[in-house]
Order: C-alpha cells, then sequence, then structure tokens
C-alpha cells in the first residue's frame, strides 16, 4: 500500500500538522476533510522511488566488484 501526502487546501486548524502522511490502499478514495480539525485537504504531489539492483553477475566486474564463492568452511575462491 502506497503512503500518500496530505496538506490543507486553505485554512488550518491549531492542533493539526502542515502536512502528514497516510497509509492508503491505491483503490481507496482521497481524504476530503482534515482527521484533526475537519478543514479540507488535498493530496500533495510526492516523488515516486522504485529501487532496482544494478549488479548483476553479467556487469558485476564492470561495476569494480569481484565475487567470491565459498569452497568451504573460511575459504573462499575468486570467480
Amino acid at each position: 500500500m502506497p503512503i500518500y501526502v496530505y496538506e490543507h487546501v486553505d485554512a488550518m486548524g491549531d492542533q493539526c500538522p502542515e502536512a502528514w502522511e497516510e497509509l492508503e490502499s491505491m483503490s481507496a478514495e482521497p481524504l476530503a476533510k482534515c482527521p484533526w480539525c475537519g478543514l479540507q485537504v488535498r493530496r500533495a504531489p510526492t516523488g515516486f522511488h522504485a529501487s532496482v539492483n544494478i549488479l548483476t553477475t553479467r556487469n558485476i566486474k564492470e561495476k569494480g566488484f569481484t565475487t567470491l564463492v565459498r569452497k568451504g568452511k573460511g575459504h573462499y575462491v575468486k570467480v
């Protein structure tokens, strides 16, 4: 489930944070009102991050890394 950031549209209540995060399913309707003061809120635009493993068995050597394989207890061999 993604985490969405919400912020107030116009005014903000005394007990409200400036912005906050909500864990919601993608199919859930966005919040319309602040859970603390009841004023109108909107989802704030946020960045998206996806991690990708850049080290593969094919490119590990060209990235400057060495592959070691365990051949016994405490014994490793460079591949």
